[in-house]
C-alpha cells in the first residue's frame, strides 16, 4: 500500500480499499487491493497505469458509481458505506460530474438536452434550459445546442458531456480517459478546460495512460496491479474548504418533481424509440380490440337474452285477486281470503313507488263467444289499460295489418277490436285483409281495427297449426270499452308489472306485497313468478360473465406478454442509457416511473386506437359471423382503463429490473 496525502483537509479520503469481482465460472478477480487516497478540494489529479491496472474501477468507487468490497470511503467526511442507493444518487447528483472515452451522451436528446439531464433529477430553481444553453456557451459550443450526438464531433460531444458534468455545480469532476477517442489539438483543448476548472476550485480526477493527458496534471498517482505503486504528491495551494458550495443549490426532488422528470424523460424516450414504441402500441391495440369485440358480442348476446327474456315473461310479475273458491276435500270450497279488488290506482302506484319497476299493464281478461256471419267461436277478450300497445307485446304479437288501439279508442269508448292470427282464421277465412270488418262479442258489435301478427315461438316445431291457431284466438278491446259492456263492476282486474332487472324479481314482488297492503290493509292478492326461468337466467348470466372474464383475461396476458417482451428487450437495448441516468443522479425509483410512464402511455394510446378500432369492426364483424352486437356505455371505459392496467402491469418487470442495473455495470455494456 502507498499513500501520500494532500496538505489540505481531504475531500476525497480513502483507506484500505478493495474490490474483487466473481466471473462467471466461479474466477476471482481483485481489482483493487489495499488502496488508500486523499485528495483535496480544487485539486487536479491524474490516475495513470496500464489497461486492467485498476483505473476505471477506482473512478467507479470515487463517484459512487460502484461500492468497495472491503476499507472506508469518506467524501466530505461522510462515511459512503452508510449511504443507501438514493444517498449515492444524491451524491452523484450534486456533488459528482462525469465525463467518458466514448462522452455516453443520450443518442436521441439534442446536446442542450444532455446537458440539461442532471438538472431534470434535481430540485434548482431557475431555467434549466437557460443553464445548460450558458454553459455550452462557455465551453465553445453554444451555436450546436440543438444538435444531436451524431452531428458533433469528438471535442464538441466531450464538452457537451463536461458542461453536463457542470451543470449542477458539482465539487468534483471525474473524466474516464476523456481524451481517448479524440485527435491531439482536441485533446490538448479538453485538458486545458480542466486544468481551468481545477484552478477555479473544482476537485478533478482524470484516468488516462497517456502521458500528455498527466502532464496536465498538478498530480499524478500511478496504480499497477490493483495497488498504487507512485504519487506525486500535490503541489503546494492555497487552503481551500472541502465543503465549498456548489454554484447553484441543489436537493433532492421532490415526489412530484420526480414524476414531472420522469414524464419528461419517458416522452423523450418513446419519441426516440419510435419502432419500439410503436410495438408495443400495436401489441396493447390489438388484444384491445380482441377485448372490445368479445365484449360487443357479449353484450350483443345479453340484449338478446333480455329480449328473450321480456318474451318468456321472467322479467314479468303477475299481481291476481286470490280465488274466491279452492278445492278442498274434494269438493270446491269458499276460500278463507277474501279476493281484494284490484283496479288502475293499484297499478299507477306501483309504477310509482316501487323501484325496479319498468312499466305496469292492468289487464282485465274473460271468455266471450266471437261471431262473424254463420261463424263463431269461444274467444279470449283481452283490455290493457295502456295508452298504446304494451311495450312486451312489440316483440311478442307484433301488428300485422291496421294500428293496435289507441288512447281516444279508450277514452271514447269506441267499439273497436284488434285480433289475434287465429281469430281472424276461424272467423275471417276468406278475407285477405279483414280490417273494417264486424264481429259480435257476446252480442257486442266491434269493428275490426287490427291484426297481430303470429308469435314467433308458435312457428317452432313444438306448435301444430292447429295449436297455433288455438292459442293466438284471442281478442283485445279499449280497457273503458271493455269496463262499460264486457265486463261486470266486480271484475277480477290483474296487474303486470315489469321489472328493469331481472335479477331482483323477487325482491321487487316483495316491495309490491308490502304497498298493497298498505293500501289495502289485508292480504287477498298473490304474485306469480317464473322461478324456473329466474334460476335458468341467472345461471346464463353467470355463465355469460364467465365468458367475457375468460376472454378479458385471455387478451390481457397476450397483450401483457406483448408488451412485457418489447419492454425487456427494450431493457437490454437501452442498458447504457440507464447507466448514464443513474451516473448523473438518477434514483431507482426515477427509472421505475420513467418506465412505468413510458409502457402506461403506450398502452393509453393503443388502447384508446383498438377500443375505437373494435367499436368500428365490431358490428361488421357481427354481421358476418352473424351474432348481435351491442356496446353498452361502460364498454368505452372499461376498454381504455383495462389497456392501461395492463401497460403498466406488463411494464413492472422490466422497469424493476431496469432499476436494479448497478451504474457502473450499465455503463460497461
Amino acid at each position: 500500500m502507498s499513500e501520500r496525502a494532500s496538505p489540505r483537509r481531504p475531500l476525497i479520503k480513502l483507506e484500505g480499499i478493495t474490490r474483487d469481482f466473481q466471473h462467471e465460472g466461479g474466477d476471482h478477480v481483485r481489482a483493487l487491493d489495499d488502496v488508500s487516497l486523499q485528495i483535496g478540494q480544487g485539486e487536479f489529479v491524474c490516475v495513470t497505469g496500464a489497461s486492467g491496472s485498476g483505473k476505471s474501477t477506482l473512478l467507479n468507487i470515487i463517484g459512487c458509481l460502484d461500492r468497495p468490497t472491503g476499507g472506508t470511503y469518506r467524501f466530505a467526511g461522510n462515511d459512503i458505506a452508510r449511504l443507501d442507493d438514493d444517498g449515492l444518487a444524491a451524491i452523484r447528483l450534486t456533488a459528482f460530474g462525469f465525463a467518458f472515452q466514448s462522452f455516453n451522451l443520450l443518442k436521441h436528446a439534442t446536446a442542450r438536452q444532455n446537458v440539461e439531464l442532471p438538472a431534470v433529477y434535481a430540485n434548482i430553481g431557475g431555467s434549466n434550459r437557460e443553464r445548460a444553453v450558458e454553459l455550452l456557451d462557455s465551453l465553445g459550443v453554444g451555436t450546436r445546442t440543438d444538435h444531436r450526438p451524431a452531428e458533433l464531433s469528438g471535442g464538441e460531444q466531450q464538452r457537451v458531456a463536461i458542461a453536463r458534468a457542470l451543470v449542477n455545480g458539482g465539487q468534483v469532476l471525474l473524466a474516464d480517459e476523456p481524451t481517448g477517442a479524440l485527435d491531439s489539438k482536441q485533446r490538448d483543448e479538453i485538458m486545458a478546460l480542466m486544468r481551468d476548472l481545477s484552478a477555479r476550485g473544482r476537485t478533478v480526477v482524470v484516468v488516462s495512460h497517456d502521458p500528455a493527458v498527466a502532464a496536465y496534471a498538478g498530480r499524478r498517482v500511478e496504480l499497477r496491479d490493483g495497488r498504487i505503486v507512485a504519487d506525486s504528491g500535490a503541489p503546494p495551494r492555497p487552503e481551500r474548504d472541502m465543503t465549498t458550495a456548489p454554484k447553484f443549490p441543489v436537493g433532492p426532488a421532490g415526489p412530484l418533481r420526480s414524476i414531472h422528470a420522469a414524464v419528461r424523460q419517458a416522452f423523450g424516450s418513446l419519441k426516440a424509440g419510435l419502432l419500439r414504441s410503436a410495438l408495443s402500441t400495436l401489441s396493447i391495440a390489438i388484444g384491445i380490440v380482441s377485448v372490445t369485440t368479445a365484449l360487443g358480442f357479449a353484450e350483443g348476446t345479453y340484449v338478446a337474452m333480455r329480449q328473450a327474456i321480456g318474451r318468456a315473461g321472467l322479467d314479468r310479475i303477475s299481481v291476481v285477486p286470490s280465488p274466491a273458491l279452492v278445492f278442498a276435500d274434494n269438493r270446491l270450497q269458499k276460500a278463507d281470503i277474501e279476493p281484494v279488488l284490484l283496479t288502475v290506482a293499484d297499478a299507477r302506484a306501483i309504477e310509482a313507488e316501487v323501484p325496479n319497476v319498468r312499466e305496469t299493464v292492468p289487464s282485465l281478461s274473460r271468455k266471450a263467444t266471437a261471431q262473424s256471419g254463420t261463424q263463431n267461436v269461444e274467444a279470449g277478450v283481452y283490455a290493457y289499460a295502456t295508452d298504446s300497445l304494451p311495450e312486451f307485446m312489440y316483440e311478442e304479437w307484433p301488428v300485422e295489418l291496421g294500428t293496435f288501439l289507441s288512447t281516444r279508442d279508450d277514452e271514447g269508448r269506441r267499439h273497436v277490436a284488434v285480433i289475434g292470427p287465429g281469430l281472424r282464421e276461424r272467423l275471417f277465412p276468406q278475407r285477405a285483409d279483414p280490417i273494417g270488418e264486424s264481429l259480435l262479442l257476446d252480442g257486442i258489435p266491434f269493428t275490426v281495427k287490427g291484426v297481430l301478427a303470429p308469435h314467433p315461438i308458435m312457428t317452432g316445431p313444438n306448435y301444430t297449426a292447429e295449436r297455433a291457431v288455438l292459442m293466438s284466438t284471442f281478442v283485445y278491446v279499449p280497457f273503458g270499452t271493455a269496463e262499460a259492456t264486457l265486463f261486470p263492476p266486480d271484475a277480477r282486474l290483474s296487474i303486470d308489472v315489469f321489472v328493469h332487472n331481472a335479477a331482483k324479481v323477487q325482491e321487487t314482488a316483495g316491495h309490491i306485497r308490502n304497498l298493497l297492503m298498505r293500501r289495502h290493509g289485508r292480504e287477498g292478492f298473490q304474485t306469480h313468478l317464473h322461478r324456473t326461468l329466474l334460476d335458468v337466467s341467472r345461471q346464463t348470466t353467470r355463465q355469460r360473465y364467465a365468458v367475457l372474464g375468460g376472454i378479458g383475461a385471455v387478451a390481457l396476458i397476450v397483450s401483457g406478454l406483448g408488451v412485457m417482451a418489447v419492454m425487456l428487450a427494450s431493457v437490454s437495448q437501452r442498458t447504457r442509457e440507464i447507466g448514464i441516468r443513474r451516473a448523473v443522479g438518477a434514483r431507482r425509483r426515477d427509472i421505475v416511473w420513467q418506465f412505468l410512464i413510458e409502457s402506461g402511455t403506450v398502452a393509453l394510446v393503443g388502447g384508446t386506437a383498438g377500443t375505437i378500432l373494435g367499436f368500428a369492426a365490431g358490428p361488421a364483424i357481427g354481421a358476418a359471423l352473424d351474432m348481435p352486437t351491442a356496446f353498452a356505455p361502460w364498454i368505452w371505459p372499461a376498454a381504455i382503463g383495462l389497456a392501461v392496467a395492463t401497460g403498466l402491469a406488463s411494464g413492472i418487470v422490466p422497469s424493476v429490473r431496469a432499476a436494479r442495473l448497478e451504474p457502473s455495470v450499465a455503463l460497461a455494456d
